[in-house]
C-alpha cells in the first residue's frame, strides 16, 4: 500500500491517447508554443504563454435568473489565487510540476484512498485547482450556447435549466492531496456563475457537500457522483424546479427509507489500482418500487431491457421512456452524458414521459440539433445536464 493509502500494482506504461481534448492551456513552453488557436465548435481559445486569468471578484451587474435556493453557492476556502496572482505563479508552477512528476496519466491519489483523473482526462488535475480555466471569452462563449438554447426551448414551450454536475474534487476538495491543498484558486463554474448569474443554472453542490456529511455522495475510485449522491442531486434539482415554477412542485425525490453501500466503481482498476474491502459505492433505500416503465430506443424503435436499478446507461441514448404512475402527467427533455446515469431513474419516476440525448460536448462532429429533437418531442421541461470538466472544451457550434 503507498502512502496515500490506495493499494497499486505495477501499472501499465503505455501511452495514452489525448486526442479531442479542446482545451487551453494556461502554461505551455515557448519552445512549443508562444500564441495558438483552437476552434471549439466555432468560438476561438486563444492559447498564450503563462497568462494568468483574473479573479471573478466584484458583484456582476447581470440578475440572477432563478431562486437563491437554485444556486447557493460553496464556500471553497481558497488561500488565495494560486493562478492568477503574478506573485505566486512561477512558484506554485514549480510545486505542481514536481509533484505530478513521474505520476500515473491517468490519475492521482488523494488522501485516505481516493483518486482524482489526472490531465489526461480534459486537463481534469489543473481544471481542479484552476491551473487551467474559463477566461472572460469561455464563460462568454458557455453563457452565449446556453442562451440560444433557452431561447429555442421557449420558443417551442419548453422552460430551460442547466444542471453542470460537479467533479468530485468540488465536493470533496478536501480529499484532494495535500500538496495540491494551496494550490486550488477559483474554478471554471465558479467562473462562470459570477461572470452569467442570467444562466439558468442549478447548482448542486451545496447540498452533495451537506449530505456528504452523513453519507458519501461520491465514491474513493470513480469521478461520478454515486447512486446516493444522483438522489441528493436531484432533490436539489426538484426543489429548484418548485420554486421556480409552481407547476412542478408535485416533482421531489421519492422518499427513501435508508442509504446502503455496495463495491465500489473503480475507474482506475486498469491502472493497477485496487478498490477498498469497504462498500463504497453508496445507494439509496427506496421506500416504494419504481414505477412501471418503458424504455424504446429512438434509433432501432426496439424496447431497451430494463435493469434492476432502472437506470439508463449513456450508451443506450437517444431513448424516450414512459412510466405509468409517474409522480406528474409532464414530458422532460434531457441532454446529457455519464452522469446522468444516477440521476434516470428519478427521471422517470418524476416524468410520464422522458426523451434523453446525449448532449456530445467535445464531439463537433456530430452536432446536436435542439430544435429538431424539441420539433419531433414537445416537452414541458428541458434539462442540460452536464459533467463539470466538460466546461473546458467549450460549447458545441449548434444548438
Amino acid at each position: 500500500m503507498s502512502d496515500d493509502g490506495l493499494r497499486v500494482m505495477p501499472p501499465s506504461q503505455a501511452p495514452l491517447n489525448r486526442r479531442g481534448l479542446l482545451v487551453w492551456y494556461r502554461y505551455i513552453p515557448l519552445a512549443i508554443l508562444t500564441v495558438a488557436v483552437l476552434l471549439a465548435g466555432g468560438v476561438g481559445f486563444v492559447i498564450k504563454h503563462q497568462t494568468p486569468v483574473a479573479s471573478p471578484a466584484g458583484a456582476s451587474v447581470l440578475e440572477r435568473s432563478l431562486p437563491e435556493v437554485c444556486s447557493p453557492g460553496v464556500d471553497q476556502k481558497l488561500a488565495g489565487e494560486p493562478w492568477a496572482d503574478p506573485a505566486r505563479t512561477a512558484e506554485s508552477e514549480a510545486t505542481f510540476q514536481k509533484s505530478v512528476a513521474g505520476a500515473d496519466p491517468l490519475y492521482i491519489p488523494g488522501k485516505d484512498g481516493w483518486a482524482f483523473w489526472n490531465d489526461y482526462q480534459i486537463n481534469d488535475l489543473s481544471q481542479s485547482m484552476g491551473r487551467v480555466s474559463l477566461d472572460q471569452a469561455g464563460t462568454d462563449a458557455w453563457a452565449s450556447y446556453f442562451a440560444g438554447l433557452k431561447a429555442t426551448a421557449n420558443e417551442r414551450g419548453s422552460s430551460f435549466y442547466v444542471v453542470i454536475a460537479p467533479a468530485k474534487w468540488d465536493v470533496y476538495p478536501q480529499k484532494m492531496a495535500d500538496w495540491a491543498q494551496d494550490l486550488r484558486g477559483t474554478v471554471s463554474f465558479d467562473r462562470l456563475l459570477a461572470a452569467h448569474p442570467e444562466i439558468p443554472l442549478i447548482d448542486t453542490r451545496a447540498a452533495l457537500r451537506a449530505a456528504s456529511a452523513e453519507n458519501d455522495t461520491y465514491s474513493p475510485l470513480d469521478s461520478h457522483w454515486t447512486g446516493y449522491g444522483g438522489y441528493v442531486a436531484w432533490d436539489a434539482i426538484t426543489t429548484c424546479l418548485g420554486a421556480n415554477d409552481p407547476g412542478l412542485a408535485g416533482i421531489s425525490a421519492p422518499p427513501i427509507t435508508g442509504v446502503s453501500a455496495a463495491p465500489d466503481h473503480n475507474e482506475y482498476a486498469d491502472r493497477g489500482v485496487v478498490a477498498s474491502p469497504t462498500p463504497d459505492w453508496t445507494f439509496p433505500e427506496y421506500a416504494e418500487p419504481h414505477a412501471p416503465t418503458t424504455v424504446t430506443s429512438l434509433t432501432s424503435g426496439l424496447e431497451v431491457p430494463a435493469r434492476s436499478d432502472n437506470v439508463i446507461d449513456l450508451t443506450e441514448l437517444p431513448v424516450e421512456s414512459t412510466t405509468t404512475g409517474a409522480q406528474s402527467d409532464l414530458n422532460l427533455l434531457v441532454i446529457r452524458d455519464s452522469t446522468s446515469g444516477s440521476l434516470s431513474p428519478l427521471m422517470t419516476e418524476s416524468f410520464a414521459h422522458t426523451v434523453m440525448y446525449s448532449h456530445n460536448v467535445g464531439a463537433p462532429d456530430r452536432p446536436l440539433d435542439v430544435a429538431g429533437i424539441l420539433d419531433a418531442h414537445p416537452t414541458n421541461v428541458t434539462l442540460f445536464v452536464m459533467t463539470e470538466r466538460y466546461l473546458a472544451f467549450g460549447p458545441p457550434s449548434a444548438g
